[in-house]
């Protein structure tokens, strides 16, 4: 049996060039799992009239998730595609579905590019850090079939586990591209024993797939990944927001304008 993704929707184009993404790069080895999510707003009450409105939204949300499912069937023959339309916030009901269906990713379109991740709902933003799946980020004028080269951004302080490389090791072998490991201290590289050992363990889960390592200092850590991101000609950047750390701070509406430098790239949030 194939692993599955989940793919959201919300019928925008962002969504629509997520699930293209999805579907015609190397990862459409996995089933898809499409999920519409509808949140209520507060506003409505037990009205008749409210929830008249709310039953009609769920029949035209129906049609639309069978309409999208089947375009992309009918260029992907071999995918398989259910779908779903679900009534709740937008985090737990990710929570919930995962729980349930044990899917091994969830993708999401941006809004245009990450600077107006900033203007997304909390919840959406939350689920980029809250959620014990990775979750891969696809910019809405991203479009590529090739994954020819994958960054990973690491700082050593804390040690990767079996899970999180494990999902990066099977991308590196389903789409047969190179990973780039990279290092950016902030301050003067120097020897230090946490990240010495940390640094030998990713090397050792990683050494099947013979990674690239690169070490740099730089104050600002963005700019220095996003010159990588060109030089290394990169097409997708895996990141692990550690909590309190500077890179699970690019998921917060008041830093997302730092995260709109890599624009041109997917980016996949590992669960920390």
């Amino acid at each position: 049996m194939k692993p599955s993704m989940i793919v959201t929707t919300d019928f925008t184009e962002s969504s629509a060039n997520a699930l293209d993404y999805v579907s015609t790069t190397a990862i459409n080895r996995y089933n898809i799992i499409l999920v519409h999510i509808y949140t209520m707003p507060i506003s409505y009450s037990a009205e008749g009239l409210a929830l008249t409105t709310v039953d009609d939204y769920i029949r035209n949300a129906d049609i639309k998730i069978h309409e999208e499912a089947a375009r992309v069937c009918s260029a992907h023959p071999d995918l398989q595609i259910e779908t779903k339309v679900i009534v709740g916030g937008f985090l737990q009901s990710l929570r919930d579905i995962i729980k349930e269906l044990h899917p091994d990713a969830v993708v999401m379109g941006a809004l245009k590019d990450y600077a107006d991740l900033g203007t997304w709902d909390n919840e959406v933003l939350d689920a980029l850090t809250g959620l014990p799946i990775p979750v891969l980020i696809v910019p809405h004028h991203f479009k590529s079939t090739t994954i020819r080269n994958i960054g990973f951004a690491s700082d050593y302080r804390t040690t990767n586990s079996v899970d999180q490389v494990s999902f990066v090791k099977r991308i590196i072998k389903d789409t047969g591209a190179q990973l780039h490991v990279i290092h950016i201290s902030r301050t003067k590289l120097q020897y230090d024993e946490v990240k010495h050992k940390n640094e030998l363990n990713l090397q050792a889960l990683l050494e099947d797939v013979q990674p690239k390592y690169y070490a740099a200092e730089d104050p600002n850590v963005i700019d220095a990944i996003a010159r990588y991101v060109k030089d290394l000609q990169l097409d997708m950047m895996v990141v692990i927001p550690h909590r309190h750390g500077f890179l699970y701070s690019l998921f917060n509406q008041s830093h997302t304008k730092q995260l709109a430098k890599l624009n041109h790239l997917p980016v996949l949030a590992l669960h920390d």
